[in-house]
């Protein structure tokens, strides 16, 4: 039963993995709620959504793909290393700029000597290339914040 629980939470990421263009296309607050559901059955943990009304009208399009690239690759961090009981998802605005977070209340870890995968490097990456900035804050057993604070360009296509 849990190898085939297994093989069915693999298919669905892999095929949530292939459409980020149409989940973007669903603006971000839909996107950030497919993600959370997705969370939800592969870690059986339900993120509580915390998000700003309005956001999608505040939020480009073109920057949404990045986003829930972002916010997927912390959830997916939190799924397999934190053991978290909550994981919240909180998102506003102010004076032209994106703050989102994912925050954990799991195992956390020394920032200082993360030293497996590329998820945090993928990370940093993707918000460095939308202009904005990367907060991420973790002690062993204090679970982990990341926070990304990003310009809202109008002019975005």
């Amino acid at each position: 039963m849990d190898g085939i629980d297994g093989a069915i939470r693999e298919l669905r990421n892999s095929i949530f993995h292939l459409r980020p263009q149409e989940a973007a296309a669903l603006g971000l607050t839909r996107g950030l709620a497919e993600l959370a559901r997705e969370y939800e059955v592969n870690a059986v943990v339900k993120p509580e959504l915390l998000l700003m009304p309005g956001l999608d009208h505040r939020v480009p399009g073109a920057l949404v793909p990045d986003l829930l690239q972002v916010v997927r690759e912390a959830l997916s961090n939190a799924a397999r290393h934190a053991d978290a009981t909550t994981v919240r998802i909180t998102s506003g605005t102010d004076a032209g700029r994106l703050h989102l977070a994912v925050a954990d209340d799991g195992a956390g870890f020394d920032t200082a000597r993360v030293s497996t995968g590329r998820g945090l490097a993928n990370i940093a990456e993707r918000v460095e290339a939308m202009g904005g900035r990367l907060e991420l804050v973790s002690a062993t057993g204090d679970g982990t914040w990341v926070e990304l604070d990003v310009p809202l360009q109008e002019d975005l296509p």
